[in-house]
């Protein structure tokens, strides 16, 4: 049983290599956005108002705003993530838009025939404003880098002003979904708040607060707490020392969510351009995570036992 146990094993970790034999040809010739198990890329992605620089020209008579895209090389925005909304004192007015013939190829993200657009392009939108006054603009859009990195969905919005004749950037921009007017007159998060937003503030903690009790009765976490409570009622403990068991349970489960969030904070404080799950993207991660669900796999099926040592530290 051994033998075949670590003949399988041998088999099963020699594939990544095998592979990169076989590809030896052209094995460095392939294409960025699709390497190897174990190739650790040293592409260091630009920040996202670095990869792609947005100037924005208004011609009054002829009623027509200009967005031109200065896109860094091996960057490119695509054509169907483009969403441009005009508003006049926070009301959407009609508008449409021109855009230029980019180049259309097959994309693995969205696995279909697609437009993008490589260093430039140019985005005429049209109106029928006569007053220009309280005009703001919002600008919606989609980027990726050929070496395989999609930034996310980005809106950005901005105000025209009058006495110069240019848009500037809003004072507190929308990475969310449209609709929220407020930020398009620059009104910082806890002005909305104070302003008349309490009551929907007060119902996402509570969908908040609903969301994390169903996630308690999910198959993955709740045997783990009624195993944690089942431990607490068969130990001749003192109730202030359950207490202090108890808050130590939640202040730890509380306490590396913090960090965890802390971390991806920091990460995007960066310049990074990651979110929950950004970590998928690494081809390393997800073939070390092949190798512990493997191991999972073993163990569960008898075939290997570790860590029984560990499995009553918590109780000790």
């Amino acid at each position: 049983m051994r033998q075949f146990l670590f003949l399988l094993l041998s088999c099963f970790f020699s594939v990544p290599v095998l592979a990169l034999f076989n590809d030896a040809p052209t094995a460095f010739s392939a294409s960025k956005a699709n390497p190897s198990l174990f190739e650790t890329s040293t592409d260091t992605f630009l920040p996202l108002e670095k990869a792609y620089r947005l100037a924005i020209s208004i011609n009054n008579e002829q009623k027509k705003i200009y967005l031109d895209w200065d896109i860094a090389d091996d960057y490119y925005l695509y054509r169907h993530r483009f969403a441009v909304e005009l508003f006049v004192d926070g009301q959407a007015v009609a508008s449409s838009t021109v855009y230029e013939p980019g180049l259309v190829a097959y994309d693995e993200y969205y696995e279909r025939e697609l437009e993008k657009f490589y260093r430039h392009t140019r985005i005429e939108v049209n109106h029928d404003q006569a007053m220009l006054s309280g005009l703001s603009l919002r600008v919606g859009f989609q980027g990726c880098a050929d070496a395989g990195l999609c930034y996310p969905p980005e809106y950005w919005n901005y105000r025209y002003k009058a006495d110069s004749g240019v848009f500037v950037r809003a004072a507190a921009d929308l990475s969310a979904q449209p609709g929220h007017e407020q930020f398009l007159k620059g009104v910082s998060t806890v002005e909305v708040i104070e302003g008349g937003d309490r009551a929907r503030f007060a119902l996402m903690l509570l969908f908040a607060f609903l969301g994390g009790l169903l996630l308690n009765l999910m198959p993955c976490v709740f045997p783990v707490l009624s195993i944690k409570v089942m431990s607490f009622a068969t130990h001749a403990m003192r109730p202030a020392v359950l207490h202090r068991h108890g808050w130590s349970y939640t202040l730890g489960v509380i306490s590396s969510l913090l960090v965890f969030v802390g971390i991806l904070l920091a990460l995007k404080a960066a310049g990074k351009a990651v979110g929950w799950g950004f970590q998928l993207q690494s081809p390393v991660f997800v073939g070390l995570l092949v190798y512990l669900f493997f191991m999972l796999g073993l163990s569960f099926s008898g075939v290997l036992s570790f860590g029984e040592r560990l499995m009553n530290l918590g109780s000790s």
